[in-house]
């Protein structure tokens, strides 16, 4: 990935993408299985479930959370359109596998339409398919 940024500050939180990658496909198998069988909430870490955070929410703020800060005390732009990529990636990936490249149902699983999944795809480099890389 090309970036302007330190790249070691980068390298130093690689670990969060594949945290990410780890939790959607938790949640992507946790959804095949079916939501009124299984329920996010019930599989909080200890300690969280107290927290007031709810769901995935729950899950990703203690893995972002050095993440974010080394982020803000650097005072790199851009935050929020790195974060966001680096979770719609792996999501867009994982439900394009789900659908064997089916477009069309990748789009109303995400609750996109076909249009901006392909814009999506384009701007993070996936190939229409299954989602593999380029």
């Amino acid at each position: 990935m090309a970036s302007c940024h330190d790249r070691s500050l980068l390298l130093k939180h690689s670990a969060l993408q594949s945290e990410l990658h780890f939790w959607l496909e938790t949640l992507e198998m946790r959804y095949c299985v079916g939501s009124e069988r299984i329920k996010a909430a019930r599989y909080l870490p200890a300690g969280l479930q107290d927290s007031g955070l709810t769901g995935f929410s729950a899950i990703l703020e203690p893995i972002m959370r050095d993440y974010v800060e080394t982020w803000l005390k650097a005072e790199i732009s851009g935050l929020h359109a790195h974060l966001v990529a680096e979770i719609e990636r792996p999501l867009i990936m994982m439900t394009l596998n789900h659908t064997r490249g089916n477009q069309l149902k990748a789009a109303a699983l995400l609750g996109l339409n076909r249009n901006t999944l392909r814009k999506k795809m384009q701007d993070l480099n996936i190939m229409s398919g299954r989602g593999e890389k380029r």
